[in-house]
Order: structure tokens, then sequence, then C-alpha cells
């Protein structure tokens, strides 16, 4: 009948009979393809991330996979803007480019990437145009010539942003890795959620384990529901945590 289910049977031939036939272990060889190479690297930081057990793990992996797979020379793990328009270095690759004093980031790009977008300036003149660095601190005497910001988001929300540049004789970056970093952003926002997930499961088992630790409490302190008192026989029922219900419909 409808939303049964049946089983089939399955039966298996006996190939290793025919002459010639073998049976070999496949396994992928060293591809120095780029787009393989990414594709790799992907695979590989998502079961690094499903191994994350707390944000900074989660930061410091997205940093070594982005800066491995993307050719940018640094990395940087940023907060989203504040009110006051300001950000901070969470985690920086390699460690010497944090400081805030060393390392100088473009306005409009974090902007916009804290807006969702992942966007970019690729070999010193796509994205937003070389006018981007104009702004703050003196680009040029910093010789940015590739830089991108993706927003790392749980849900809707931009929790983080990771910035990517490289400067003067360092090798200029491709466009195509723009679609690399992207992917690796929204991995670690799908890993992020699932670790505010798990602490919230076990935020609430321990608040059930608190009240149910509270509720026997209470049901030692109080008196047994049926009883003698005097020469009063009583019976009451008592529900721990309970609202109380007054005559008038009142709740107290």
């Amino acid at each position: 009948g409808y939303g049964e289910s049946r089983t089939a049977g399955v039966s298996t031939l006996d190939d290793m009979a025919l002459a010639g036939r073998t049976i070999e272990r496949l396994t992928a060889g060293p591809s120095h393809s780029p787009v393989q190479r990414r594709l790799d690297l992907l695979v590989e930081c998502a079961g690094r991330l499903v191994a994350a057990s707390d944000e900074e793990q989660v930061r410091k992996v997205v940093l070594d996979i982005m800066l491995n797979g993307s050719g940018y020379a640094r990395a940087v793990w940023l907060t989203p803007p504040g009110s006051d328009g300001t950000t901070r270095v969470l985690l920086a690759r390699p460690d010497e480019a944090g400081g805030g004093s060393r390392l100088e980031f473009s306005r409009t790009l974090i902007t916009r990437a804290a807006r969702g977008e992942t966007v970019g300036i690729v070999g010193g003149g796509a994205g937003d145009g070389g006018s981007a660095w104009k702004q703050g601190a003196s680009m040029e005497r910093l010789q940015i010539h590739s830089a991108l910001c993706a927003p790392v988001c749980v849900n809707s929300d931009v929790v983080g942003l990771v910035y990517l540049d490289a400067r003067g004789a360092e090798d200029r970056v491709q466009s195509e890795v723009t679609a690399f970093c992207d992917g690796v952003a929204r991995l670690a926002g799908l890993c992020l959620a699932n670790l505010k997930s798990a602490a919230l499961d076990k935020r609430r088992m321990s608040i059930e384990r608190e009240l149910e630790a509270a509720r026997a409490a209470q049901r030692a302190l109080l008196p047994r529901e049926q009883g003698l008192l005097a020469r009063v026989r009583y019976a009451m029922r008592v529900i721990p945590g309970a609202r109380r219900t007054t005559g008038s419909g009142g709740v107290t």
C-alpha cells in the first residue's frame, strides 16, 4: 500500500572469473592544476573546520587555507566595524602582519564587506578601482596592488571579515581566487553557526539540570502530599516551578 517500504533482492556476478580482469584501488594522483589544488584545499578546509572546537581554531584554519590557496601574502581576521567605524584585528597571518601599525586597510573594502559583499582590488585596477586605496593611510606608499575582503556570516549577520592583500614585489593575485576565498568564508560561517548552536544546546541542558535540582530540593523540603496533622487529615499537590492562580483569576 501507500507509504510501505519494500526491499528487493540483489544478485552479484563472479566477474573475477573473466580472463584479464583485475580490481585496483583508485586514488587521485598529484595534480598541478590550480583548480584541482583549490578544490583539495576546500575539502581539507571543511574537514578541519568540522574538527574545530572554538572560534579561534576556525579563524586559524580559514586564514591558513586562504593564504595557501589564493596567492595573497597576508591575511587578517577583523571584527565588523562598530558604530564608530572602528574594527579590531583578531588574528593575522603571518603573525607580524597584525598590531594595526604595520598593516593598514581600505575603509571602502571593509565597509562594503560588512554589508555581506565579497569585494576586492585585483591587479591594481579591478573591483573598486585604485581610488579606493587613497582614503585614509597612503596605500600608494604601501604599494598594495591586490586585495580582497570577504564577510563571514552566521545566518544573515556578518560576524567577521577576512582581509587579504599583496603588495610591492609580491606576486599579483588573479581574479579567479575570489570564488575560492568566498567559498572558504561561507564554510567558516556554517561552522560558526554550528558552534553557536552547540553552545546554546549545552547552555539549555545546563539550565534544565539546574531546574531539576531545584525541583528535587523543593520536594525534599515540602511535607508529604497526604498526611495527618494533629486531628486534621490533609492532601496536597505541589508542582515545583508552576505559577499559582488565585481565586480571582490573577496569577502570582
